[in-house]
């Protein structure tokens, strides 16, 4: 009875409602026009089954009413905003096909999420690939479409992650689309992971061989590219350890992941590294025989091939590690420099006669003493073994006699502990003499040892002598860095022992300043040098400074004439208008009358002449030349016409602040000169034993020395000298 009531009310709030499934029933049947008639009313007032109706009648032409498209799309628009879903997959599938409309993606996409919405499970695959469509495969629209279990799509899974549009791990992804056999996966994932070196590697690396034995050449190129930019190399091998050549190594902490993309990447230490662990399963990696077979045998075929380090692995069995360092010189004529001292082995064996651990045969050992290289043998096993070699050895087999073999016996090079070990060993010590008359003619160390030991070493000074005058340009001897003076010190107790730094110094392309101190400091016989002096006083005697010493040395020997024609060179230079030595030297021998020029001239033109060259030299800052012509010119007018009072104070405060000799003298003579009441109350006493010492030095100037003359004419100096 109540439900009888119920119906009667809602037939009469909602008189469409009992009817609303007719329309479709009728549309069904195809009575459009019945359909139309009971659903037109209905669909005006916003009932979304009969707006779809009535859509769907005016959009297909349907019964004897007129196509009417846009109609027919307002009403299923309408019946779509009301979440009906059968409008909502229709217009999707009119937009998505354009059947009734262009086509539109935007909208297709937009009424078929609707339907999704509603409950429609048809339309899931459209929705996906729309979004990819409009949206691109990776976009947050497309992204959450994927499935994470399917197989198919975990590369796009893992691009969706990487650009945040989806949370999981990328890496990880990308290995899994490798593994499905995407190999563009496994570079992805390298790209991602290889960027951080503190995260766990081992996924990406115990795939490699499998990416290997998949990827094209130019993908292998590409992942090796990677594992370079990002920087992996041998250090994060950690470091090998042995405690002797036989144990097994011990390697300290690295990243092991790390080390082996390091490997696979080229770096061969790091290679010789990883092949174990690949060998043999251990470390965390894989047992991958094959792969570690390759990678060794790619090592060996390196071109840059770190083959010490490869060698090492073969030291605990000293024949397999000659055998392997012969094929390595037979592949390679390059790889000697590298073998030959890793054959220090075999070497240290020769030297301790434990040949045959390592040789089946005298070619063997001839092979080994062939490619040596003897700079990496210790000192005291070299000894040991040069006089096995000398001693019995060689006399053994004539392939140890062999010429290759005896070249190379003669680059054993030398250094003092081997010549000291040999000499302390029985029967090594005239090995050790013969060994250094040798040596010291092309090693300088050799040389230098027999300089610095002549005297103890049982060789002939001749043939120490001859050994550094033919390596004088090769070697640098301590004594060649010392100055001419220094030099010409030694040579005045040991002339020998410099002679030939000092004769190298002069015979330079740029000898002259070494001229001028040679000429300054030399107390040897010049006959005691072999040095051409005539070209040296010709290409230096321009030069003021090796003018005036040529002169002075001309003169004190009497030579006046060319010691003359030097002074004058030094006073008046073309080559050096600036400088001026040697006027007042000039000037004294032009005054005394000792050269020929000037011993026919009268006095007044002696003086003439003089006085030009002392004032060119005192214009040129000549300070001796200025104190020579204040010497002319200090005194009285009436005992000198060549006296000039003016000239000499102009000179004088230049000689007061000068520390030379001639300026010294010039002060110490203006005592001499006082007026004679002056000198009563200053004595010039004490200037006359300082004269007398001057006069007496060596090094007094012959100038000076003729300066100095007339204060031993004073008869206070006479007085004061004789008492």
């Amino acid at each position: 009875m109540l439900k009888k009531i119920l119906f009667l009310i809602t037939i009469l709030l909602y008189p469409s409602f009992v009817f609303s499934g007719e329309v479709s029933k009728l549309f069904n049947q195809g009575s459009y026009d019945a359909a139309f008639r009971t659903g037109y009313a209905d669909a005006l007032a916003g009932d979304p089954e009969s707006s779809y109706i009535i859509g769907r009648i005016f959009i297909e032409g349907r019964g004897s009413g007129k196509e009417d498209i846009n109609k027919g799309v307002e009403f299923l628009v309408s019946s779509a905003k009301s979440n009906y879903l059968k409008a909502a997959k229709f217009l999707g599938d009119n937009y998505y096909e354009g059947q009734f409309t262009s086509e539109d993606k935007s909208l297709a996409l937009k009424y078929y999420e609707q339907a999704e919405k509603l409950g429609s499970k048809k339309v899931r695959k459209k929705v996906a690939q729309l979004r990819i469509d409009i949206y691109g495969a990776i976009s947050k629209k497309s992204c959450v479409r994927y499935n994470k279990k399917d197989k198919k799509h975990y590369f796009k899974i893992a691009d969706c992650i990487s650009r945040n549009f989806l949370d999981g791990n990328a890496s990880s992804y990308y290995l899994m689309a490798f593994d499905n056999g995407n190999i563009n996966g496994y570079l992805k994932a390298s790209q991602r992971m290889l960027k951080v070196k503190d995260i766990d590697l081992m996924p990406l690396v115990e795939r490699i061989p499998d990416f290997k034995s998949k990827a094209n050449k130019s993908q292998h190129q590409n992942f090796v590219n990677l594992i370079k930019r990002y920087g992996f190399d041998s250090s994060f091998c950690g470091k090998v350890k042995k405690k002797d050549r036989f144990s097994s190594e011990q390697k300290t902490d690295g990243n092991n992941a790390a080390c082996a993309l390091a490997a696979e990447s080229g770096d061969n230490e790091a290679s010789t590294i990883a092949y174990e662990w690949w060998k043999k399963g251990t470390n965390g990696f894989p047992r991958k025989v094959k792969y570690a077979e390759n990678l060794l045998t790619k090592i060996e075929n390196s071109e840059d091939v770190d083959i010490a380090k490869l060698l090492q692995k073969y030291e605990s069995d000293p024949r397999l590690h000659f055998e392997k360092s012969m094929e390595f010189i037979n592949t390679n004529e390059f790889n000697k420099s590298i073998v030959s001292k890793e054959l220090k082995l075999q070497l240290e064996l020769i030297a301790e006669n434990k040949i045959e651990v390592f040789a089946k045969n005298y070619r063997d050992i001839a092979d080994v003493l062939e490619y040596v290289n003897w700079e990496v043998i210790d000192s005291k096993i070299l000894a040991k073994f040069y006089l096995f070699y000398k001693e019995k050895l060689r006399k053994e087999n004539k392939l140890l006699r062999a010429p290759r073999v005896k070249d190379n016996i003669k680059k054993i090079p030398y250094n003092i502990s081997f010549i000291s070990t040999l000499s302390s060993l029985k029967g090594g010590a005239q090995l050790a003499n013969q060994f250094l008359n040798t040596a010291i003619f092309n090693n300088c160390d050799a040389l230098n040892y027999a300089l610095k030991n002549r005297n103890a070493l049982d060789l002939p000074y001749e043939t120490i002598q001859e050994a550094r005058d033919q390596s004088l340009n090769k070697c640098e001897f301590k004594d060649a860095k010392k100055s001419m003076k220094q030099l010409l010190t030694i040579a005045k107790r040991d002339l020998d022992s410099v002679k030939i730094f000092i004769e190298k110094k002069l015979s330079q392309r740029l000898p002259c300043n070494e001229y001028s101190e040679f000429l300054k400091y030399n107390r040897n016989d010049l006959d005691d040098f072999d040095i051409d002096y005539e070209s040296l006083n010709d290409e230096c005697s321009p030069f003021p400074v090796v003018a005036i010493k040529l002169a002075t040395k001309l003169y004190e020997n009497k030579f006046y004439d060319e010691a003359y024609g030097y002074a004058l060179k030094g006073c008046d230079s073309e080559e050096h208008p600036t400088k001026s030595e040697g006027c007042d030297l000039l000037a004294l021998m032009i005054i005394e009358g000792q050269t020929t020029q000037s011993d026919s001239m009268s006095y007044d033109e002696k003086m003439s002449e003089a006085l030009v060259y002392l004032n060119i030299g005192h214009e040129k800052g000549d300070i001796k030349s200025s104190a020579y012509l204040h010497d002319v010119s200090d005194g009285f007018r009436i005992f000198s016409k060549y006296a000039d009072a003016d000239l000499a104070a102009e000179i004088l405060p230049l000689l007061q602040e000068s520390k030379t000799l001639p300026a010294k003298l010039q002060i110490r003579k203006k005592c001499f000169r006082q007026d004679p009441i002056k000198r009563v109350f200053n004595s010039c006493s004490k200037h006359c034993s300082w004269a007398k010492r001057t006069f007496k030095s060596k090094k007094t100037d012959p100038v000076s020395r003729h300066l100095l003359k007339p204060i031993f004419k004073d008869q206070a100096c006479k007085a004061a000298l004789k008492n």
